[in-house]
């Protein structure tokens, strides 16, 4: 049975957006073999709690979808071995989890941070 899943990945900011853009490509198309996406956002750079490989910034980048759990550990293997991806996590989310929602919450964020 299928499962709601959220995976955040986060891009080394060195990659250029050409090079970012081909990360999240290879990504969409694991998390696709896996299931079906429902969210697929890019939020962009930002500053990072704390430095990771030398870094203060990355690109963060939200995929939310439906898949079994035994397809999720090979997502996370590849990802551990992609150079370009800094950090990544995979969550289960509860059964009521409105995707839709998240977006507009997002959106809204995005849009305060360009105004401020």
């Amino acid at each position: 049975m299928q499962k709601k899943y959220e995976l955040m990945v986060l891009v080394t900011p060195k990659a250029s957006k050409a090079e970012y853009k081909e990360v999240i490509g290879r990504v969409r198309k694991l998390v696709e073999a896996t299931g079906n996406i429902c969210l697929d956002y890019d939020m962009g750079i930002k500053d990072l709690a704390y430095p990771i490989e030398h870094n203060d910034t990355g690109y963060y980048h939200i995929f939310n979808f439906h898949a079994t759990g035994e397809k999720n550990a090979e997502i996370n293997q590849e990802l551990l071995h992609d150079t370009a991806v800094m950090r990544h996590l995979i969550i289960k989310v509860p059964n009521d989890y409105d995707f839709t929602v998240v977006m507009e919450e997002l959106d809204k964020r995005k849009n305060e941070s360009k105004e401020a």
